[in-house]
């Protein structure tokens, strides 16, 4: 199997142990937009922004984001990134590092965006996904 092919798997299989597991967002007023137009066809670059980086684990709430796809990894395993349709709401990605480090990206609102992560200084990739905020 690729390493594509792996990646999309991994989502496919953590997607269906949070919704297995009974995972729901909390927290404020839920926020209804409308689906990004049909005519998106092109990605945008997710804005620069701030980005945490913690030890240790959180619920990830990935119920915003309908699918990604063309996932790229560097050649050393550092970065990646990925196209990733937000359908409404606002998410980013997450990047899970060799050191145990979680880096989470800024929140982005509907659109084609590309998500990404970089664990330089933290390892390499060990694994990554979306997030709702």
């Amino acid at each position: 199997m690729s390493g594509h092919n792996t990646s999309r798997a991994r989502i496919r299989k953590a997607a269906a142990s949070m919704v297995a597991a009974g995972v729901v967002a909390l927290g404020g007023p839920t926020v209804a937009a409308a689906p990004a137009s049909a005519a998106d066809h092109h990605p945008k670059p997710a804005p620069k922004g701030p980005v945490t980086a913690v030890h240790g684990g959180r619920l990830l709430h990935p119920l915003h984001v309908s699918g990604c796809d063309s996932f790229r990894r560097s050649g050393d395993g550092v970065r990646w990134t990925a196209n990733c349709r937000v359908d409404s709401g606002r998410s980013g990605s997450w990047t899970h590092c060799s050191d145990g480090t979680d880096i989470y990206g800024p929140l982005v609102g509907p659109g084609y965006w590309i998500f990404g992560g970089d664990c330089s200084g933290h390892g390499v990739e060990t694994n990554w996904g979306v997030y709702d905020g």
